[in-house]
């Protein structure tokens, strides 16, 4: 037995006391990810940018580019789980060359910000605030967890504010989906998944004056409603992360969205020919 499935059996075995301790267990493993340390060439980067900060409860910590030349656009980029802005950087280089300037920030619980948890509905908000502080944005860019945020941060603003483009890479269709691969992962029992998904859904609607249920963060739901925005959906047939058939997904639920599929970038998708394509479309 590995550790992961070691530690569901011990979650299960709580469950048959306190289903309700169970749940709020398994929903705290599931959003606090690993600090992930930036390599140090990556870290070189980012020193050379301008420093910017949003305040979400606990600091945020941003990095700005000017553009190599006269500035065309303007770009946020939003990275994913376990991830920081240095992941960004082969891009960052790529966009400013073309005339953008970029923004990216180190997520809640990632990079140099504060925090300890990342849950999807609070980095939806934190992006939110970025957006709000250091925005309007031409393009948005977003990676895994972050594709998903970024399609709920365009579904969520305002017309006169909405990006013109959205790049999603490697993103999930559905919550309940990554719910169902979390659950496989740790061999988590069904009692266990109906506590996971009570706690889940009461954080999100702790401070809110109205219920949302976790059909309101579908990405499918949301792409539908984005007219307006030309996308790029990128994803690769060998991601072991977020299924291939989940891009597909948002790609055919899209009105304006063109497919960029590959064969062996996996989950990271930051090979050569992904940025290119990225680039292109942006400077199209």
């Amino acid at each position: 037995m590995n550790k992961l499935h070691a530690l569901g059996k011990a979650i299960n075995s709580l469950a048959l006391l306190s289903p309700k301790l169970a749940g709020n267990i398994a929903v705290r493993l599931f959003i606090r990810p690993r600090r992930i340390p930036v390599r140090p060439t990556a870290q070189a980067y980012l020193n050379k940018a301008e420093r910017l900060d949003a305040d979400v409860g606990h600091p945020l910590v941003g990095y700005y580019w000017k553009a190599k030349g006269e500035t065309k656009q303007r770009v946020l980029l939003i990275h994913g789980w376990e991830s920081h802005a240095g992941r960004w950087v082969p891009l960052v280089q790529r966009l400013r060359k073309i005339g953008v300037e970029v923004v990216a920030f180190d997520g809640p619980a990632a990079g140099k910000s504060g925090g300890k948890e990342t849950p999807f509905n609070f980095y939806i908000d934190c992006i939110q605030e970025v957006e709000r502080q250091y925005g309007p944005f031409d393009s948005v860019i977003g990676h895994s967890l972050g594709g998903g945020v970024a399609v709920q941060l365009c579904a969520r603003l305002n017309d006169s504010r909405k990006p013109a483009k959205a790049v999603v890479m490697a993103a999930f269709d559905e919550s309940n989906h990554v719910f169902d691969r979390y659950q496989k992962m740790l061999g988590l029992s069904n009692r266990v998944r109906v506590a996971f998904d009570s706690h889940i859904i009461g954080m999100v609607n702790r401070d809110l004056d109205e219920e949302l249920s976790i059909q309101d963060f579908s990405n499918v739901a949301s792409v539908k409603t984005l007219h307006q925005v030309e996308a790029l959906v990128v994803h690769s047939t060998d991601d072991l992360v977020s299924p291939y058939e989940e891009g597909l997904a948002i790609y055919e639920a899209w009105p304006q969205a063109k497919l960029a599929t590959f064969e062996s970038e996996g989950h990271r998708l930051q090979g050569k020919q992904v940025l290119s394509h990225i680039v292109e479309f942006i400077g199209s």
